[in-house]
């Protein structure tokens, strides 16, 4: 029976994931994941993929205190409450138009100064809307653990590479790209499967073998995930 193996969070969209032991899910996914996302000065987004050290940027969110905590390599933590809203902005991410407002603090100069251009942070206006496409991502470990094999690479993958909030032990290679269209349990949760995650892509590999992983899920039964819970494919095949 597959379970659980990893949740993956973080408050601030491009920088490190944080491991959870479990998570709440709501119609709009984990709320507080990706909460904060990044914009340059024309007020596009900024991540991982326009710059790779974010991924060294450890954040923290308290989110009943509203206070916000980045570590970054070198530094102190740059820490402050996110009450303080200015301009609203809105934002371009993979599945449209995202309304929020500049956050107002120490994290703009800190992550300017860090990234070597003008960064400012931002505040969904919604819940869960900072995430690409759709509420949920999943892999499974044997897929991740194949890709050396697939891809000729010869060494070991990182999981936290493909970004994904729920890693999935228990499965063959590829046995949830079988499960698009299908209901599946993940604990007290119930998701649908959609088609393959087309953002997730092999990093550091040349194009010509690049593979996409990764499944994209909406939840139609809100509940509590935990690391180890089962994971039950609810339609038949």
């Amino acid at each position: 029976m597959p379970v659980v193996s990893r949740l993956s969070t973080t408050p601030v969209k491009g920088t490190a994931l944080h491991s959870r032991t479990r998570v709440e899910l709501t119609r709009n996914g984990v709320e507080e994941n990706r909460r904060f996302h990044l914009v340059d000065a024309r007020h596009r987004l900024i991540n991982g993929k326009q710059q790779g050290p974010l991924v060294r940027v450890s954040a923290d969110d308290d989110a009943d205190r509203h206070h916000l905590s980045l570590r970054l390599p070198g530094r102190e933590p740059v820490e402050g409450t996110t009450t303080s809203l200015g301009e609203p902005v809105v934002t371009t991410l993979y599945g449209g138009d995202v309304p929020g407002h500049l956050v107002e603090g120490p994290w703009a100069s800190a992550l300017s100064e860090f990234v070597g251009e003008p960064v400012h942070l931002v505040a969904t206006d919604a819940p869960g809307a900072g995430v690409d496409l759709h509420p949920v991502t999943l892999v499974s470990t044997a897929t991740i653990e194949h890709l050396s094999t697939a891809t000729d690479c010869g060494e070991a993958v990182d999981h936290r590479r493909f970004r994904m909030l729920v890693e999935v032990d228990g499965c063959d290679v590829r046995e949830e790209d079988t499960w698009a269209g299908r209901r599946v349990r993940l604990g007290a949760a119930t998701v649908r499967m959609l088609p393959q995650d087309p953002t997730s892509t092999v990093a550091r590999l040349p194009e010509e073998k690049g593979v996409v992983l990764g499944m994209y899920a909406i939840v139609e039964e809100p509940g509590t995930i935990a690391v180890g819970d089962r994971v039950e494919v609810v339609d038949p095949g």
